[in-house]
């Protein structure tokens, strides 16, 4: 499933991998290690993740576009961004122990469909957004959620030509949507 909810298939690999790691002592029972090899495994795999995901971002952003796409991580710590863009493709959000804030409100969307890739571990973002946005979630919550706060303008006309979906995974943590108009 989270192979099919998200872009980053290499996490798929890894959380597959960790799945294997724990099942051979249960099919080779010969085979024994403590858990301390396991969460060493865990850390490795977390940070491999992170190095390959930066590199296949690099190579898909051209550099012309990168004030219209969204790239923001946060590992062990909190950040708070303000974008401005009047194409605003969509992007990525990675938060693994921390969390971020980030405020859409100052752009508007470009033409068709644009998504925003979440992944969150132990941590959380919040996403604020125009109240005329088309907003789609697509969001997959293991011990945690994600919810969907946004306030419609009664006045104000959403263009469906122009749609964000907001997908991924959401593990022991939580993060939201919502608007203002």
């Amino acid at each position: 499933m989270i192979t099919i909810n998200t872009n980053k298939k290499l996490l798929g690999g890894i959380l597959s991998g960790l799945g294997i790691i724990f099942l051979i002592p249960r099919i080779f029972p010969d085979i024994d290690y403590d858990g301390t090899i396991v969460f060493a495994i865990i850390f490795i795999s977390i940070g491999l993740y992170i190095i390959f995901d930066k590199v296949e971002k690099d190579k898909r952003t051209i550099s012309n576009e990168k004030k219209d796409i969204l790239d923001d991580i946060s590992i062990f710590g909190v950040s708070e961004k303000a974008l401005t863009s009047d194409n605003f493709k969509g992007g990525s959000i990675t938060s693994i122990f921390g969390g971020s804030e980030i405020n859409l409100k100052g752009c508007k969307l470009s033409d068709g469909t644009n998504v925003i890739d979440v992944l969150f571990v132990f941590g959380g973002t919040t996403l604020i957004v125009p109240g005329d946005w088309n907003v789609v979630i697509n969001v997959t919550p293991i011990f945690g959620g994600f919810s969907n706060k946004i306030i419609k303008d009664p006045s104000a006309a959403i263009d469906v030509n122009k749609t964000i979906i907001v997908k991924g995974l959401v593990i022991f943590c939580g993060g939201e949507i919502k608007s203002y108009f």
